[in-house]
């Protein structure tokens, strides 16, 4: 074991991809609630058969009635469906080319070897795709 080299990974460069992904979060959420905001202010008020707004047209109208948790119910689920569909599009990029089980296969046999270069480049390999 004590031939085993350590490599302790920049932090610089992870710091500048967490922020990144940080304000992209955060943008994702007040895009999110602005969309909301609108909808319910502009869509759902106009969903009603009199002017004072007490008989609904739809489901709209009836969700309008629900006051001012409905912006924000519909922001939450929103910003959940956004955040589904990017961790969707992650995951199925981090596939990659190979499957698992060759991956997993091809690093084991360079650890037991005590090749770590190589273990580590097949790592790298791996993240580019």
């Amino acid at each position: 074991m004590a031939d085993v080299k350590t490599a302790v990974p920049s932090t610089a460069n992870s710091n500048q991809k967490g922020s990144n992904s940080m304000m992209l979060n955060l943008i994702i959420v007040v895009v999110c609630v602005v969309i909301a905001h609108i909808l319910f202010h502009v869509v759902f008020s106009t969903q009603f058969i009199d002017a004072e707004k007490h008989k609904a047209k739809n489901i709209f109208g009836t969700m309008y009635q629900g006051g001012w948790v409905v912006p924000i119910l519909i922001s939450t689920f929103f910003v959940m469906l956004s955040f589904l569909i990017e961790r969707t599009l992650t995951i199925f990029k981090a596939r990659g080319k190979m499957g698992n089980a060759e991956f997993i296969k091809k690093v084991q046999f360079h650890l037991s070897t005590k090749n770590v270069d190589a273990a580590i480049a097949e790592c790298d390999r791996r993240q580019e795709v």
